[in-house]
């Protein structure tokens, strides 16, 4: 295994589509593509120089968001596009029809380069990508890997980010513009190794394409959710040390996690599509819209689950569960200094068996929880219990 450093070193060199009306016919049309949006303008008159320029003024003008990316000019019977100065790549394709017509509307006239581009070798010191079993190593005051970002989709690279890096990896869901992001969004990456240490700043999205457990290894200094990763296969294993970490958030996304470790001052955010086994929170706070077989809270941590969320086994020895989800708690066990509180369930809240240590706290005032058969241990009288008016026990 090799480490491969990033270096962003490439020069920012917009992309720029220089297209010459030859013709104008009266009705005929000129039109411009951006992630499969047309903006069309239809000619009025046979003078190429205005229609070009009756054209660019549509163009700009358009209320279409992607059109915003670029900057739009005319010069005689020449319109001009010109992409973000930052070199992201933009795909216009140019037509026209009805008489009307251009040429140079292909290839663009200048290609772009951008430093942010993680598939471009002059990004990368050495002058090449990592390949299979290489790391890729993020550190220092280096640019943000923004495009280019599935170049090692297929490929077994790891991952190493140092605190010292100030750029961030990927881009938003949905663009500043107002679109969704039609470019990858995500860093692809098959290799089975992820360690990320967050300076609490920068953010990553990366998405794993390995076809085994991955493991993931997470520091961070701050509880910001600054590192967002999605695609973990069955059995991974994530060790969470401080930070803020979310896991699969956009609809459609899966992971699946064989264990998760967090501690310290923590920050965990699971959406609907991760699949937990072996969950243990220790001291920070964690949010879980998936479902759980195993659920382990100590050490003063503060879950809570939303949306489906169900498990087979919660164990809250010290912090508080806050069961905000339509799915079944399963087996509960409440420690001497554990708080579980059902008043949030938004529907009835299947149980399996229950047992309350000396001095645990249970809520349920709402009578949410059904099948309780509750065990105590120790002095009962020591537990601070509310099950609601006018509940019925079978005691034995």
């Amino acid at each position: 295994m090799a480490d491969v450093f990033w270096s962003g070193n490439q020069v920012a060199r917009p992309v720029q589509y220089l297209v010459t009306v030859t013709a104008s016919v009266v009705s005929g049309t000129l039109t411009a593509t951006i992630n499969s949006k047309t903006e069309t303008y239809t000619c009025l008159t046979t003078d190429s120089a205005t229609e070009a320029q009756g054209a660019i003024q549509a163009f700009s003008a358009s209320p279409i968001p992607e059109f915003r990316l670029v900057t739009w000019s005319v010069s005689g019977a020449v319109m001009s596009a010109v992409g973000p100065v930052d070199g992201r790549p933009v795909t216009i394709t140019w037509g026209s029809a009805g008489g009307t017509t251009t040429s140079g509307g292909g290839a663009p006239t200048t290609a772009n380069t951008s430093p942010n581009n993680y598939a471009d070798t002059a990004n990368w010191v050495g002058g090449v990508l990592p390949a299979n079993g290489d790391r890729a190593v993020f550190q220092g005051n280096l640019a943000s890997a923004l495009y280019g970002l599935t170049a090692n989709t297929a490929n077994t690279v790891t991952l190493l980010i140092e605190a010292s890096y100030t750029g961030s990896i990927g881009l938003a869901a949905v663009n500043p513009l107002g679109f969704p992001e039609y470019l990858p969004t995500r860093l692809a990456l098959a290799g089975t190794a992820l360690t990320v240490n967050a300076n609490g700043q920068s953010v990553y999205r990366v998405l794993s394409t390995a076809g085994s457990a991955v493991t993931v290894v997470f520091r961070g200094e701050t509880s910001a959710l600054t590192f967002d990763l999605t695609g973990l296969p069955a059995s991974s294993v994530l060790r969470q040390s401080g930070g803020g970490i979310i896991v699969s958030p956009d609809i459609g996304e899966t992971s699946a996690l064989g264990t998760i470790t967090s501690t310290g001052d923590f920050n965990f955010r699971a959406n609907v599509g991760l699949t937990i086994t072996t969950g243990s929170f220790y001291g920070g706070n964690a949010v879980l819209a998936g479902p759980y077989t195993t659920l382990n809270i100590d050490n003063g941590a503060a879950v809570v689950t939303t949306a489906a969320s169900a498990g087979t086994t919660t164990t809250v020895l010290s912090g508080s569960l806050s069961w905000n989800s339509t799915g079944a708690l399963g087996t509960v066990l409440i420690g001497a200094t554990g708080q579980a509180d059902l008043s949030p369930a938004p529907s009835t809240v299947s149980i399996t068996a229950q047992t309350l240590r000396e001095g645990a706290t249970w809520s349920d005032p709402n009578k949410a929880a059904t099948g309780y058969n509750r065990t105590y241990v120790g002095d009962m009288a020591n537990c601070t219990v509310n099950d609601g008016q006018n509940r019925v026990y079978a005691v034995t």
